[in-house]
């Protein structure tokens, strides 16, 4: 690094600076994401809402993640998990951002 530049007029991040395979990388992330959304699966997916989220974790954290064979225990996805209070769509809070 030179301690003689200014940041106003002199550019630190050229190609032959210490950063340069920082930049080379950075340069193609834009088309990198291009194609990643490219070839991206598209799909919908619903979330279950609990109305209270600390008595929903209460519930939660006590079930077993995995089954005695191995597999994902139903309770842990499913909808109709006894923890999850659901509701309809229209009684969902509004999304904000």
């Amino acid at each position: 690094m030179k301690a003689d530049l200014n940041p106003l007029w002199d550019p630190l991040f050229d190609e032959h600076s210490l950063y340069a395979p920082e930049l080379t990388l950075l340069a193609g992330s834009e088309a990198a994401y291009a194609r990643d959304v490219a070839r991206a699966r598209k799909s919908i997916v619903h979330l279950p809402y609990a109305r209270e989220f600390s008595s929903y974790y209460a519930c939660m954290k006590d079930r077993e993640l995995l089954s005695e064979d191995g597999n994902l225990n139903k309770d842990q996805v499913s909808f109709a998990s006894p923890c999850t209070t659901a509701i309809e769509p229209e009684e969902a809070p509004a999304r904000t951002g």
